[in-house]
């Protein structure tokens, strides 16, 4: 249990990858938009700024990957780790409970 600060709902094109209706790279490439309005509100918090900066390097990979047509489930795999890590620290105010989370990563 936590209470998350935001949610990213990547959910639709979840669907389509898990059914194999799009490669890594092409959901790679649909929720880059995702991931840049999630920055745009990560950057609204002033204690947030590790954080916005660590999330424009995810965005990168990501743009990169989208290029990538021979990705790998494997090798998006390690950068969809990434995103969750990045998504799953606590943030302040810390030692409550529920702990603080950055952000739900919403795939269902």
């Amino acid at each position: 249990m936590a209470n998350w600060k935001l949610t990213l709902d990547v959910s639709e094109p979840w669907k389509k990858a898990s059914s194999d209706v799009i490669s890594p790279n092409e959901f790679c490439a649909q929720i880059i938009p995702l991931l840049k309005r999630l920055l745009t509100k990560v950057k609204l918090f002033n204690n947030l700024e590790e954080e916005a900066n660590e999330l424009e390097d995810i965005i990168e990979a990501f743009e990169d990957e989208a290029k990538d047509e021979s990705l790998t489930k494997d090798a998006f795999d390690s950068l969809w780790n990434e995103l969750y890590d990045w998504a799953d620290h606590e943030v302040s105010p810390y030692g409550k409970f529920p702990k603080n989370r950055l952000c739900w990563v919403k795939t269902f």
